[in-house]
Formats: structure tokens, C-alpha cells, sequence
């Protein structure tokens, strides 16, 4: 039996989002992931006084930061 299979019986994953035991993101909050609904909040360009590295000058929101999405970051995060 393979490690990861050990490990998923003994502490099964959950949900970031709602807790449920099954998955990372379980499919019903996946279900509610949504992209940014205004263009403008897409792209967003860093303050001049943050420093990203010589690399980052704009970044790409791929999801709407709302329900199950900021739930979910806020549990990884924190």
C-alpha cells in the first residue's frame, strides 16, 4: 500500500472550503467556483511600494475572491 494511501486513511483530507471529508475541495464547492465577474478585477497590477521580485508586475485572478473560494484560502492560509 503506497504512503499517500496510509496517510489518507489515518487523517483523511477535507474540504478547505466547507470541512467535508473526501477531497482537498470537495466538487460541490468546486461547483461554486466563479471568475471575476468585472474585467477590471482580473488584472491586477502591484502598489509601487510592495516588492514582488524583479519578475511580478502583474497578477492574474483566476477565481472570484467570494464563498467558497475565501473560505477555502482563508483556511489554507491561516
Amino acid at each position: 500500500m503506497p504512503l499517500a494511501a496510509v496517510i489518507d486513511a489515518l487523517l483523511p483530507p477535507a474540504c478547505a472550503a466547507c470541512g467535508r471529508v473526501g477531497a482537498i475541495v470537495c466538487p460541490r464547492c468546486r461547483s461554486a467556483f466563479r471568475p471575476p465577474s468585472d474585467p477590471a478585477d482580473r488584472f491586477i497590477a502591484a502598489d509601487a511600494g510592495v516588492v514582488l521580485g524583479e519578475a511580478v508586475t502583474v497578477v492574474l485572478a483566476a477565481l472570484a475572491y467570494e464563498g467558497p473560494v475565501r473560505r477555502a484560502l482563508g483556511r489554507l492560509k491561516y
